[in-house]
């Protein structure tokens, strides 16, 4: 088959944006990314014991990547198909199939049309911009024959569609679809949720129940309402990534070991075909293979499979919060990592208060952790169509119909990730400091808390609840604020900055930490982790806080109770704290820089501006 350097995708994206079941724009095409079963996996390639065990999973695959030749390797390869299946001629507006187009070019112009679909007469053909899904998962084309004719027609091969403009406009409502026959039907309720499944009902449409990237794909009833949906409309396609920082672990030494041999392949690969871990150990190919593999590593076969079952088996659930508690532990000295690991890179160096310069914010920061090299690792476990899905969990909870997502767990228990180094900057801030601000503002004026705390109701997502809680609130602003200033002074843009906060009342967890990251090997330059420095971080922070103090929309922002999606934020607009949502762990919700700065007529309200009046 043909390489061609337009249908090139960088690695990252295959994660987000361009995930497995989402949709592609390339040369005037659309294409559906296809599942990862067919991919080559490199098992030494991504070693996370701790996100392996918390997603349940066997292990990770990389995205493969291509070498610099004219033609490919069927596993070296990202299979896709054209998706949606009809296209028109923008010249004569005649619809069709892909397929029909294709029959009427010849073989010597087989490569143009796979590069760049055309019709004989060398018109460019363009994919239609609508068609249909459903909040399982499922997706097919519009059902262009039987919404012309209100119904199936006799004979389709008597039948020739065109799509064609009534208006002076190119939207979707002035469209029409007409036939030869003489029939035709507007495109102008086809948004309208209350007629469509009505019509569609009335026309014998329903949802196919297929999801087009599967291989071998064997579709099943689907009971759910169809939407019709624009092509690169943003609710057709949500992914579900689950990061991690790789902090290599003393109790994961072993372990990393034995998932990083080859005989543990042969044991994943088995592991699927027997009931339960039992059965499976006391296979005599099992029993054999964990000798030789005891005899490798030079330890007892009780240890091995020991190891094994922790890396096989998987009983509870984890939720996002516990996970990172563990990263915590290690960003802030309260645990050491395994500094000998070769599976991951981590370098960090923590400032105390004993390293801060002298100034009023000092006793806020309990540390401030350089994390010189680290490595995140995304997977993608799943996604969702329609509705996004918020949950707790690091599991994807496939097991729960009511949770709509489509899990992308291949057959080997492997999820398809995807490895970057980088750097960072961790800081903590002080719960003592916290508690006693909380408190002051409670006796000061409570409505500035409860302002937040009513939001509840607001919240789609039950689980999400503990983050409406203003000293969450504070941590998010807070790290929304120091990215739009380090964006100014370390040089990365800011759609190249990322959050990742910790926050847990009961364990008096406050964490932030800012990092960039990139696919090659070396990582970043080190400019974001200078501007960590105590001397210059405290200049980083100030400044941060001070344009806080008067944003460009005032009074207006910061009077304001009800901003962002589902109103879940308070004085929070794009003039002041809001960041790309690429670099948000949380779409840009849960944000009130009154909690930093105060209110219009009261200063001491804030974290920060108020450190004076109830630090005493």
């Amino acid at each position: 088959m043909y390489k061609l350097e337009a249908f090139n995708i960088r690695k990252s994206q295959l994660i987000a944006p361009f995930g497995i079941g989402s949709l592609v724009d390339i040369n005037n095409q659309s294409i559906i990314i296809h599942d990862s079963e067919s991919w080559k996996v490199n098992m030494n390639e991504i070693i996370d014991i701790r996100l392996q065990t918390a997603l349940k999973s066997t292990g990770f695959v990389d995205i493969p990547v291509t070498k610099e030749s004219d033609t490919y390797n069927a596993d070296e390869t990202i299979k896709s198909s054209r998706f949606p299946n009809w296209y028109f001629n923008p010249i004569n507006r005649q619809l069709k199939t892909i397929d029909e187009w294709q029959t009427k070019i010849t073989s010597k112009l087989e490569k143009k049309f796979y590069e760049t679909p055309f019709t004989n007469y060398d018109d460019q053909l363009i994919p239609v911009r609508v068609l249909c899904a459903c909040p399982d998962g499922h997706i097919q084309d519009f059902p262009w024959m039987n919404w012309c004719h209100e119904g199936a027609p006799d004979k389709l091969s008597n039948h020739s569609l065109s799509l064609k403009s009534r208006g002076s406009s190119s939207s979707i409502s002035d469209l029409i679809v007409t036939c030869s026959c003489g029939k035709w039907n507007s495109l102008n309720s086809i948004f309208n949720k209350d007629q469509i499944n009505d019509t569609f009902k009335k026309i014998h449409v329903s949802c196919e129940g297929k999801f087009l990237w599967k291989t071998n794909e064997t579709p099943k009833k689907c009971d759910c309402d169809l939407h019709v949906l624009l092509r690169n409309q943003n609710n057709l396609h949500f992914p579900v990534i689950k990061s991690s920082v790789n902090i290599p672990l003393i109790d994961n030494t072993f372990e990393e070991s034995v998932s990083k041999h080859t005989i543990y392949g042969l044991l994943n690969d088995s592991f699927t075909e027997f009931k339960d871990f039992e059965e499976f150990i006391n296979n005599e190919d099992s029993k054999f293979y964990v000798k030789k593999l005891s005899e490798s590593l030079d330890s007892s076969k009780n240890r091995v499979i020991q190891s094994l079952r922790n890396l096989l088996v998987h009983d509870s659930n984890t939720s996002v919060m516990d996970y990172k508690s563990v990263e915590f532990d290690v960003l802030t000295g309260k645990t050491k990592p395994n500094n000998d690991s070769l599976a991951a890179q981590f370098n960090f160096d923590i400032k105390y208060p004993s390293d801060f310069p002298n100034h009023s914010y000092k006793k806020i920061i309990s540390n401030i952790t350089l994390v010189k090299k680290v490595e995140i690792v995304n997977a993608l476990v799943g996604y969702s169509r329609i509705n996004t899905f918020e949950s707790e969990n690091m599991i994807d909870d496939t097991e729960n119909e009511n949770l709509k997502i489509v899990s992308l767990k291949r057959k080997d228990g492997r999820y398809v990730a995807n490895k970057s180094r980088g750097e960072g900057i961790f800081i903590s801030l002080s719960p003592d400091m916290i508690d006693k601000w909380y408190q002051y503002v409670l006796n000061r004026d409570e409505n500035i808390l409860k302002d937040i705390q009513n939001k509840t109701v607001l919240s789609k997502y039950a689980e999400h609840s503990n983050y409406i809680n203003p000293k969450f609130y504070l941590l998010h602003t807070l790290s929304h604020l120091l990215i739009k200033e380090l964006t100014n002074s370390s040089g990365y843009s800011s759609s190249s900055l990322k959050e990742r906060l910790y926050f847990d009342e009961e364990i008096d967890m406050y964490g932030i930490f800012i990092y960039t990251s990139s696919n090659d090997d070396e990582g970043t330059l080190g400019g974001l982790v200078k501007q960590g420095l105590p001397s210059k971080f405290f200049q980083v922070l100030e400044k941060a806080i001070d344009d806080a103090t008067w944003c460009s929309y005032d009074p207006v922002c910061i009077e304001n109770k009800y901003q962002g999606r589902d109103s879940l934020n308070l004085a929070s607009c794009h003039a002041c704290s809001l960041i790309s949502e690429t670099s948000c762990e949380f779409q840009n919700v849960y944000l009130d820089r009154k909690l930093l700065v105060g209110s219009l007529t009261d200063h001491s309200l804030g974290f920060f501006t108020g450190i004076n009046s109830f630090d005493t």
